[in-house]
């Protein structure tokens, strides 16, 4: 029991980190677009 349950947070903090590191790429992206935009 202990032992999924640990698995399972362990799912749950890398999905996290994953959604984490698209956020901050789109983002970045977006400001590198605008930036382009406005040269």
């Amino acid at each position: 029991m202990q032992c999924t349950q640990s698995k399972h947070e362990h799912a749950i903090q890398s999905s996290t980190s994953f959604t984490l590191v698209v956020a901050c790429s789109y983002i970045y992206f977006k400001i590198f677009n605008t930036i382009n935009f406005l040269i």
